[in-house]
């Protein structure tokens, strides 16, 4: 008899989160030098690169929480809007959910099994606001310029 593999220790439970926080990090890493050496007023300075990671940062976040949003059903009714756009302009078209509370109700059912995605948004989030706490500590104690 085969001992099913804890979800811990299993490296496939995590693999989803890492691939997903190894694009958001490059991604985000892309912009914030976008920002440092394209900056129209002040280019290629510490200020820029404050600037870029600070971008970068609220960028992650927001994407961490609309990505909770999601998960959690939030924005149902702009999804159930989209899937019922057909029939407004024609009344012979079979719609798929009779409406709103039956789609929040199968979407429900099919969320039940997945795992929270936004995690790894927050953590790589949070590795940016970190490195944007220590350069503007270093550019205000004159370590760099």
């Amino acid at each position: 008899m085969k001992k099913k593999a804890n979800q811990i220790t299993n490296f496939k439970y995590y693999l989803p989160y890492f691939i997903r926080g190894i694009i958001a990090f490059f991604i985000l890493l892309a912009l914030t030098l976008l920002i440092y050496f394209f900056e129209l007023n002040t280019p290629m300075t510490t200020i820029s690169l404050l600037d870029g990671l600070l971008v970068a940062t609220v960028i992650g976040f927001a994407t961490s929480l609309f990505t909770y949003l999601v998960y959690s059903g939030s924005l149902n009714f702009v999804s159930y809007g989209f899937s019922t756009f057909g029939s407004i302009f024609n009344k012979n078209v079979n719609k798929k959910y009779k409406d709103l509370k039956e789609y929040n109700e199968i979407k429900k059912i099919e969320r039940a099994g997945k795992t929270y995605y936004f995690l790894s948004y927050i953590l790589v989030s949070s590795l940016y606001l970190i490195a944007l706490i220590v350069v503007f500590i270093l550019f205000n104690t004159g370590v760099i310029l």
